[in-house]
């Protein structure tokens, strides 16, 4: 699928999420599996058990050691595949493993954002570290700080409001991405008006 998609990766994950979601929603109507249809739709912080938070910190701690080991290789085959293979990077194994890291998360985090909005969050907070253009480190790490501001906040909100964490997570992403955008425009418009009272 990588190969068929090699311009628009992006497509994959919302393709295997889309599949696994309909499979998921499939098996649960039928009856075959008993099981809170909206917990795992929409998230709910009573559903988090012990065993998933623990879960969640041995994840982090897997995909932070496999980030800094593989960080060369990895800024290598996100710019530039092709010349990864060339400079004897191991491309296949490295997107097999960030594969499994993908799925591992989004199987931990099904209970506490829901199914439905895990391809945005996934997306959201990188499209708002972008925004920053700061390179490729720094915008990894924006990356990791918006997202944990979102679910931290979304959680926060949706006990005290009583919804569903994952709608409100979700929402907050939203609005912390303009947010910046509108940040980054005003510091843009600022940046002319100084260079024109300088000319």
């Amino acid at each position: 699928m990588r190969r068929r998609f090699s311009r628009y990766s992006e497509l994959i994950l919302v393709i295997i999420l889309t599949f696994s979601v309909g499979i998921a929603i499939t098996i649960i109507s039928s009856g075959a599996v008993r099981a809170n249809v909206e917990g795992f739709l929409f998230g709910s912080i009573l559903t988090v058990t012990n065993e998933d938070v623990i879960s969640v910190v041995i994840l982090s701690v897997v995909t932070f050691l496999t980030v800094w080991l593989l960080f060369p290789q990895l800024v290598m085959l996100t710019f530039d595949e092709d010349a990864a293979k060339i400079a004897g990077v191991k491309t296949r194994l490295i997107n097999y493993v960030f594969s499994v890291l993908v799925a591992a998360t989004v199987s931990v985090s099904i209970r506490i954002v829901g199914i439905l909005v895990i391809s945005s969050l996934i997306a959201l907070p990188v499209a708002t570290a972008l925004q920053l253009q700061q390179g490729f480190k720094k915008t990894l790490l924006w990356a990791v700080v918006f997202s944990l501001f979102d679910v931290i906040v979304g959680l926060g909100l949706s006990y005290e409001v009583g919804t569903a964490p994952g709608g409100l997570t979700a929402v907050i992403s939203v609005l912390v991405l303009l947010a910046v955008m509108a940040w980054r425009q005003g510091r843009m418009i600022a940046k002319k008006r100084d260079e024109g009272g300088r000319g």
